[in-house]
């Protein structure tokens, strides 16, 4: 039966660096309190904070966990089976705990961000039924002509001039940079083989939650004037941010 040495064991084969990073960010982001509240917990082995921080950190590792099974530090981990009962766990609420962290995460970016900037409320619109382009269109508040190189947006506020309505559309980037680094960089749907509907609904909530920590450590970074050779997700974070596009005026 796998213990809590376990886990201690790996997590100290990492840098010293990148494992006081990592726990640190988990406890400024209070991972293990959100778990708890989502009534994600283990009566025996491993706790759910330490199952959760190996999965969490498998995409850093650049291994999946097949191959971190098979590699030297596979001595080291608990068994496979202990990770796939922990994904495949049905009473887990992990729509709770991605709120509950998101929300957490968008307060705190709330206190840097100033009350004069301009908010803008995204929607996805790909759970929803599409019966026709039009439709489609119209949701997304532009209009493309076929074979035409121009795109018409339009606004239902007149006094903005077209600078500031052409940056304010640029915003709902962020939703298309989103799923573009989760699929290509996060392992969105790739890292498990599992086809039950309460692992891909765990494990798709650990690549959101990767994106969260991203995020905050990346405005954590600007704000205090961080140099980024410190960011330990350096490697894969110089791929990430340089996709998002800049809309000039």
């Amino acid at each position: 039966m796998p213990t809590r040495t376990v886990r201690n064991s790996y997590v100290t084969q990492r840098s010293p660096s990148e494992q006081s990073r990592i726990s640190k960010l988990f406890v400024t982001l209070q991972i293990g309190k959100s778990l708890r509240n989502a009534g994600i917990s283990k009566s025996f082995g491993l706790s759910s904070l330490a199952v959760f921080q190996i999965v969490f950190s498998l995409v850093f590792e650049g291994k999946n966990w097949f191959r971190m099974l098979e590699s030297q530090r596979g001595a080291n981990l608990p068994g496979k089976d202990v990770v796939y009962r922990f994904l495949n766990q049905a009473s887990y609420a992990w729509r709770r705990f991605l709120q509950t962290l998101s929300l957490r995460i968008v307060r705190h970016f709330e206190s840097l961000i100033s009350s004069n900037r301009v908010r803008v409320f995204i929607v996805d619109d790909s759970v929803l039924s599409r019966t026709g382009v039009k439709r489609q269109n119209y949701w997304h508040g532009c209009l493309t002509i076929p074979q035409r190189e121009w795109l018409a947006i339009l606004s239902t506020d007149v006094t903005l001039d077209d600078a500031e309505i052409v940056r304010i559309y640029g915003m709902g980037w962020s939703i298309e940079t989103f799923f573009k680094v989760t699929k290509s960089y996060l392992k969105l749907g790739t890292e498990f083989q599992g086809r039950s509907f309460d692992q891909l609904l765990s494990h798709t909530t650990i690549v959101f939650s990767r994106y969260l920590a991203l995020e905050y450590e990346r405005r954590q970074s600007s704000e205090i004037g961080r140099s980024e050779d410190s960011f330990f997700f350096l490697p894969m974070r110089s791929a990430i941010w340089t996709s998002r596009p800049h809309f000039s005026n």
